[in-house]
């Protein structure tokens, strides 16, 4: 095999990408976190505040959406890390089974899980505390993902090299 990763010989081809676009009902913001529900194919930015006394605001787009129109965007809530900066989130991931979910700022990983007796749905999900995860030394913290099975939270900074960091998920 001929294929050398960052140096291409034969780069990997994927399938051709397709814009949606997006529109905040409360005007422009700064985001840097998108996610995407496996199960129900909503998809959430989670935006970025520098205001320490306010959350990351979540906004959802449902399932289906259209790559045709201008889609907007609901507000559906605030997530705060207990970080320096609650509201400087860089990365998200929902779990593969779209029960949890996984947030980053440049320090740290944050998780969401339902709470013990909850009977709402996933949307409430983001008004849960969110506990540290610990992922030892970083640069500057930008991406975050769960491994395919769940059971690992995975993580990378951002310039070069940039290594990938694994974290094994603890039962809660």
């Amino acid at each position: 095999d001929d294929t050398v990763v960052n140096n291409a010989v034969e780069p990997y081809e994927t399938a051709p990408a397709e814009a949606i676009h997006l529109r905040y009902p409360d005007g422009r913001h700064d985001a840097e976190a998108l996610a995407v529900n496996p199960i129900s194919g909503d998809l959430y930015v989670i935006t970025k505040t520098r205001n320490p006394s306010t959350g990351a605001g979540v906004y959802k787009l449902a399932a289906p959406f259209s790559s045709t129109v201008v889609n907007r965007l609901e507000k559906i809530g605030e997530v705060r890390v207990p970080s320096l900066f609650p509201g400087m989130l860089t990365g998200a991931d929902i779990s593969p089974d779209g029960r949890r979910v996984v947030l980053c700022d440049y320090f740290n990983a944050y998780e969401l899980v339902p709470a013990e007796k909850s009977s709402g749905g996933f949307d409430e999900l983001w008004n849960q505390k969110a506990a540290v995860v610990k992922l030892g030394q970083r640069r500057q913290g930008e991406a975050i993902c769960y491994s395919l099975d769940g059971q690992s939270i995975l993580a990378t900074s951002e310039g070069r090299p940039a290594e990938v960091v694994e974290v094994q998920r603890t039962k809660r």
